[in-house]
């Protein structure tokens, strides 16, 4: 089916009419017209607001093998151009490559976020009756864990001038922090892993898809 058959359709399912569609994207109703007829074609930027607004996927508008290429406009068609042979043999090995990496960097950030979670809950414990002996920091005779020597004199003041509430909220404050940092990091590295699977399958980087994977990526990015 065309892009506009498939949006007709879809607008249809979704019982939304066309003037309620073009005041939604601000656009004129003749637009919208338009579109399901074939004689224009939307920005990618309407597309993106089509697929929030229909909660679908981009592939549900415009045909993921791109059959139907001719009805697109020229900025559309210069997206969706395949690579020259060699150019995607290397693309596909560099593609690989990242999204191995990608996939093993969200299992590491996901271990890590539990791990300080876990360090979040026993901190309260651990912190009583914190002190430095020598340059090691211990909690009653427990030891935490060894100190510099240029920071003894940093980390003994600190414990003097604060007292243990004070202590806990400042380091879970630090950790609460690491935490969302590096879920963050898992969601990057998420879309990264989808992106560039995505690519190493398929004839060309530059589908619908991969639009929505890099701005994504971009919006965590931002984030974090």
């Amino acid at each position: 089916m065309k892009f506009g058959d498939n949006l007709k359709q879809i607008r249809k399912n979704k019982k939304i009419s066309q003037e309620e569609l073009a005041e939604k994207l601000g656009v004129s109703r003749q637009s919208i017209s338009k579109w399901e007829t074939g004689e224009n074609f939307p920005s990618m930027q309407n597309i993106m607001c089509l697929c929030d607004i229909f909660k679908c996927k981009i592939n549900d508008l415009v045909h993921e093998n791109f059959a139907d290429i001719d009805s697109l406009d020229e900025e559309i068609k210069m997206s969706v151009v395949k690579f020259k042979k060699e150019k995607q043999k290397k693309m596909k090995m560099i593609s690989k490559v990242i999204y191995v990496l990608s996939k093993i960097v969200r299992i590491v950030s996901e271990v890590g976020a539990g791990i300080l979670l876990i360090v979040m809950i026993v901190v309260p414990f651990i912190s009583k009756n914190i002190h430095v002996d020598g340059n090691v920091l211990k909690s009653n005779d427990t030891v935490i864990g060894n100190i510099r020597e240029s920071e003894v004199s940093i980390v003994a003041e600190y414990l003097d001038h604060h007292t243990n509430t004070e202590i806990i909220i400042h380091v879970e404050i630090v950790l609460v922090g690491l935490i969302i940092s590096l879920l963050l990091l898992r969601m990057i590295s998420n879309y990264l892993y989808k992106l560039f699977k995505n690519i190493n399958e398929c004839d060309t980087p530059f589908t619908m898809d991969n639009v929505y994977y890099i701005r994504k990526i971009s919006f965590y990015v931002i984030i974090f």
